[in-house]
């Protein structure tokens, strides 16, 4: 009877729980939420996860069905896993020693950490077929570490830890009565306080001291297919099924179960069931995730911001951050899950570029936008748009406030309030002045022409009264704030308060007005903060003068752009820039809240609210964040290493070991278990104490070659900006063994050798410079001579040249006197003879008288050519070609030796000058020929090759010995006149075989 009456509560607790859940479904709805992605640029190229899974070293795993991949805070790296594994990863668990235990289409296999890396453990049945998992949820370890697993079959296996060093380990099968399964549903298996459960038909069952229980309606479990177990923190044992689920608290006689959002299909074999830190309930649903408090039901769908395809696995890592892996778009991690909550136009609001946030007397959150102004519907979770009077809407507001509970807020021209707890907004006037109104402690200041007046709204009404004329120069306040009972404004870049019926600027010690720009605020120790143009200022105000306590510039926050300062209860100060939320905290750290942490947007507006539980609100222009209570600076970044590789060798920390020299060469491979903060990440590093930090590209640190000796490498974790704290520094000792040729020994064979190099060089050296020196007093001795030879040549030439001059002049003399004198005295003879003849004959003068005259004129005038023509060859006047030919026919005429001219170039780019010279060396040579040689043939040959000319005189003759003393002048003449073309005259000849003169000169310029 009491064990009916039991099942008759557990059916009626169900029912109940179901009803429940549909009235708690119907209100579910939620915020707006913000996810990171890794897909292929993270390097996960599988991108349909099965689990995730994270393991005491902060590896997070991710089983696809294209691999293993493990993420080391950085990047996704796929693991090698055993040839016989296959590629298909069904499920992954961590034991409790840290060990993972995979599952793949091959079978399942332990990844094992040795001193030489990881190696994989098959496991495998009695008679050595490979054990299977198909799930991770199949697979669970009791308080001695014994594997427990059920295997495609529904047959249950124990696996004991085996011996160090084995490459298997061998199942065995549990003796339990084997058990129905529903179709469709892979049962889930749990290890919990002595018993092992499991899934079976459409309940569960309990295997415990050798005897298995049923649980099922009568005990509070409704009849379905439960697909999930969970083993809470505080040990219940929740199940999950397609549409239910139920828990089983620690002691109590039956289940609890409430209705879920439903799972349809064979989805209820994918997705999971985890616990987060406040002990709520996470699952996948067939439209998302749903959370479980105790109380209701929150459900993230699409709309919400997941990605839209089925969520197929969850796990929260070390940190508490929410991990999703999505069917078909890889992992996704969860900004903020718990710390942050987001809310933007898909909650209600009129827009995403909220404004301001306050809360009036009634605790009733306000948001005022772009668009508009809505108020937060706690029971709903949504933003409500309220009506204005004349069924306008409130486009936007500013300076809003509360005063005695109620709402105030500017709105262009016109102020209006809302009483507290009403949603009803009135209109209480409308003036222009408004629009340059500022707000104050409680109270708006206006400044118009006549004057500043002070607004306060009361719960009466609004009392309206002057203060006093308007600051100095006219200028207006862009922000107000109250210290110590006075009203302290920000004007045209100066502080100003009114104080005894007077303005008064705040100075600093110097007397020099405090500069300040946009806003500022008073902490709770009554400092001031604001800005003055080169960042943020911390002031100690005492009597209206400023002592600045603290600077921190614009470089500390990363070039960001300020907007406003607020001090909070708490003692923390907020600074909202362009790039988010900079955070002082009470010790002194600063702390960055972005979009990649839990910030819906980095571009922040000036609102910002501490509500009635400690909850922060900052808005953005892109909706609004808000900060739970409990929400603290992130962890100092800490590295870890991954990796080590020397050249080929790779290790998984420092080597104890000297490393070769061949292998001096380092790149390590981090890792950080800051999986939050790893894109806010710069990775420094630096070579020694000593040295300067250097920033590295990514997480995997290319150093390079590095030298012999003791190294030790220093890393640390840097946030993006100088304000965030660096992480703890990571010291990597090692030494690199030094070259064969750096050792001791090698060392002083080398200083040997070098110093036999040295003796031998200089040795070496010292024979050459001898060798030199006499070569060199050999060529002076010869270059000696040659000058004497030379100079006595000269010589020699001078007085040929002196001695051929006067015998020319004798021999023109005596050609003129024989010649010329015999001729005209001939002539004169026989004109006389003809005077006479002609004076016989009677007075004329006939032919015969003058033929004889004519004659010997004919005669004179041959004569008279050829010493011109011996003297200067007219040839010359028509040009070089024509001389040569004229020179080879008179050679021709005078010996009866055939001589032949070939000219092969044009001859215009040689002067006048230059011609003669090169006819007087063809001259000579002729005139050496006709003495010499007795030759049957001459040729004269010309041609230009490049840049210069050669002119070559060849004869048949006999020949001579060019060696032999000369006892002429003729080759000495030709060589002076070459060398004053600036050419060369080579003479080749030999006895027997001819002689050949070649002149060659250069073009000239």
């Amino acid at each position: 009877m009491r064990r009916h009456m039991a099942g008759l509560i557990g059916r009626c607790r169900a029912a109940l729980a179901g009803v429940l859940l549909l009235l708690c479904a119907t209100a579910a709805t939620a915020e707006h939420i913000v996810l990171e992605s890794y897909q292929e640029r993270e390097g996960l190229t599988g991108l349909t996860p099965n689990c995730l899974v994270q393991d005491p070293n902060a590896l997070l795993w991710v089983c696809t069905e294209n691999g293993l991949f493990r993420f080391d805070g950085f990047r996704m790296r796929r693991e090698a896993l055993p040839s016989d594994a296959g590629s298909t990863i069904l499920g992954a668990s961590i034991d409790r020693d840290g060990r993972l235990w995979v599952g793949t289409e091959g079978g399942l296999f332990i990844r094992q950490d040795d001193a030489g890396g990881p190696r994989w453990v098959a496991v495998r049945k009695p008679d050595g077929r490979m054990l299977s998992l198909r799930r991770s949820r199949q697979l669970d370890w009791d308080d001695r570490g014994v594997a427990y697993l059920m295997d495609p079959d529904r047959r249950l296996w124990s696996i004991a830890p085996g011996p160090a060093g084995a490459t298997a380990l061998v199942a065995q099968p549990l003796d339990v009565p084997q058990t129905q399964g529903r179709p469709g549903v892979v049962p889930p298996l749990r290890w919990l306080r002595g018993a092992l459960w499991f899934g079976c038909g459409e309940g569960l069952c309990e295997w415990r001291d050798q005897r298995l229980t049923a649980w099922g309606p009568d005990q509070g479990l409704p009849a379905d297919g439960w697909g999930h177990l969970l083993v809470a923190r505080d040990g219940s044992l929740w199940a999950r099924s397609g549409r239910q689920l139920a828990r089983l608290t620690s002691g109590a006689p039956g289940f609890e179960a409430v209705g879920a959002p439903p799972v349809l299909g064979g989805w209820i074999n994918y997705g999971t069931l985890i616990e987060d830190r406040d002990g709520a309930v996470l699952t996948t649903t067939d439209k998302g995730i749903a959370r479980w408090d105790g109380r209701a039901w929150r459900e993230w769908t699409q709309e919400d911001g997941l990605p839209d395809t089925a969520i197929r696995a969850l796990v929260f890592d070390a940190e508490g951050s929410l991990w999703l892996g999505a069917g078909g778009r890889g992992v996704y991690r969860w900004v903020g899950y718990g710390q942050v909550d987001h809310w933007t136009r898909a909650d209600g609001l009129p827009s995403n570029v909220v404004t301001d946030m306050l809360q009036d007397g009634s605790g009733r959150l306000w948001a005022t936008t772009r668009e508009g102004v809505a108020w937060f519907d706690e029971t709903r979770r949504r933003f409500v748009v309220p009506q204005v009077p004349g069924a306008q809407r409130v486009r936007s507001w500013r300076w809003p406030m509360v005063v005695a509970g109620d709402l105030w807020w500017i709105e262009n021209e016109r102020l209006f309030t809302v009483k507290a707890g009403s949603t009803t907004v009135r209109l209480v006037m409308s003036d222009p002045l408004l629009a340059g109104a500022v707000m104050g402690t409680n109270a708006y200041y206006v400044f118009g022409p006549a004057g500043v007046e002070r607004l306060t709204p009361a719960r009466e009404g609004l009392r309206r009264e002057g203060v006093g004329p308007l600051p100095p120069g006219g200028e207006r306040a862009m922000a107000a704030a109250r210290s110590a009972g006075s009203e302290w404004f920000v004007g045209d870049g100066r502080v100003l308060r009114w104080q005894d019926g007077a303005w008064a600027a705040l100075v600093d010690p110097a007397g020099v007005p405090v500069p300040a720009y946009l806003d500022l605020a008073f902490d709770r120790e009554g400092r001031l903060w604001l800005f003055d143009g080169t960042g943020v200022r911390q002031y100690a105000v005492t009597d209206g003068v400023a002592q600045l306590l603290q600077r921190f510039p614009p470089e500390l926050f990363g070039g960001a752009v300020p907007c406003f300062v607020r001090s909070t209860a708490d003692g923390r100060v907020w600074v909202g820039t362009d790039q988010g939320v900079f955070i002082l905290e009470p010790d002194g750290r600063w702390w960055q809240l972005h979009h990649g942490n839990g910030l819906v947007w980095n571009d922040v507006d000036p609102g910002f609210l501490v509500d009635a539980r400690g909850q922060t609100w900052i808005t953005t222009s892109a909706g609004a964040t808000r900060v739970h209570p409990g929400a603290r600076p992130p962890p100092l970044p800490i590295l870890r290493v991954d990796a080590v590789e020397f050249g080929a060798q790779v290790f998984r920390g420092p080597p104890t070991r000297p490393v070769p020299w061949a292998d001096r060469r380092l790149r390590v491979t981090l890792g950080t278990a800051n999986y939050s903060l790893a894109r806010s990440l710069r990775i420094e590093y630096r070579l020694g104490p000593d040295m300067a930090w250097r920033t590295a590209e990514g997480a995997v640190l290319d150093v390079g070659a590095l030298e012999a000796g003791v190294q030790l490498l220093q890393l640390r974790a840097v946030g993006l900006t100088p304000a965030e704290p660096a992480g703890p520094v990571l010291s990597m000792p090692f030494e690199v063994r030094p070259a064969w040729w750096n050792t001791p020994v090698a060392r002083v064979a080398g200083t040997v050798a070098l110093a036999l190099l040295w003796w031998a060089s200089w040795w070496m050296l010292q024979r050459r410079a001898r060798a030199r020196r006499r070569a060199l007093e050999q060529a002076i001795t010869e270059r000696t001579a040659e000058l004497e030879s030379s100079r006595e040549a000269l010589r020699r030439l001078g007085e040929h040249n002196a001695r051929s001059l006067e015998d020319e002049r004798k021999r023109v003399s005596r050609e003129l006197h024989d010649e010329f004198g015999q001729q005209l005295v001939a002539l004169r003879m026989e004109v006389s003879v003809a005077g006479k003849r002609a004076a016989a004959a009677g007075g004329a003068v006939t032919a015969e008288h003058l033929a004889p005259l004519l004659a010997r004129l004919d005669q004179l005038v041959a004569t008279m050519r050829t010493l011109v023509s011996q003297l200067r060859p007219p040839a010359l006047d028509g040009g070089l070609l024509a001389a040569l030919r004229w020179l080879a026919s008179e050679f021709s005429h005078g010996t009866g030796v055939a001589c032949t001219v070939a000219v092969e170039t044009d001859l215009r780019e040689l002067s006048p000058e230059l011609a003669t010279m090169v006819f007087r060396i063809a001259q000579e040579s002729l005139n050496n020929v006709r003495r010499h040689a007795q030759a049957s043939h001459v040729s004269i040959r010309l041609a230009q090759d490049g840049s210069h000319w050669t002119l070559t005189v060849r004869d048949d003759g006999h020949g001579f010995d060019p060696t032999r003393a000369r006892h002429g002048y003729g080759v000495l003449g030709m060589e002076e006149r070459a060398r004053l073309l600036g050419g060369q005259l080579e003479v080749d000849s030999a006895p027997g075989r001819g002689t050949e003169v070649r002149l060659r000169f250069p073009t000239p310029a």
